[in-house]
């Protein structure tokens, strides 16, 4: 019996990401003003409507999705940014898994406090309400993924690590 599944979580957009847009959106003004100032308004105009479009795909950029897929004893998390471009950032067998606990346990809570080769967040916001962390052996040593799971996530990872889910 194979077990496929995958849940998709939109990341929220927070004070970084307005702070990308806000620099993509005054660089556009910031260039077109320029270049109309000493080209004149008819180059100035191309240059509105070519970086116009240039800001545009930059900023979509900016809207993310993380993808959790979990197909039997293996665990992939991508990242999709713009709904046009997809990365992996992650991806483990449960054997590798050393621990999976709710981000807010206060029991498990001190085991994200660790030193980590690499820290991969995939939740919607640092601080999302259903968020789980886990701790897994990576190509540099232990890595922490801190990602925001659906029951069936959780319950297709339990079937093969059941002992080490909290």
């Amino acid at each position: 019996m194979e077990n496929y599944t995958e849940f998709l979580v939109k990341k929220k957009f927070d004070g970084a990401d307005m702070a990308r847009y806000c620099l993509i959106v005054g660089g556009l003004f910031v260039i077109v003003g320029g270049l109309t100032f000493f080209l004149g308004w008819a180059s100035g105009l191309v240059v509105l409507i070519l970086g116009g479009y240039g800001a545009w795909w930059l900023s979509s950029g900016l809207k993310k999705e993380f993808e959790y897929i979990l197909t039997n004893d293996h665990l992939d998390v991508d990242v999709i940014s713009g709904g046009r471009s997809r990365r992996r950032l992650c991806g483990f067998d449960m054997e590798a898994m050393e621990l999976c606990a709710r981000a807010d346990d206060p029991e498990k809570n001190g085991e994200m406090k660790r030193s980590f080769a690499k820290t991969i967040q995939a939740a919607s916001s640092p601080n999302a309400k259903n968020a789980r962390f886990v701790i897994f052996a990576g190509e540099g040593g232990c890595d922490l993924l801190i990602f925001e799971p659906n029951d069936r996530i959780v319950e297709g990872m339990s079937l093969y690590a059941k002992s080490r889910i909290f």
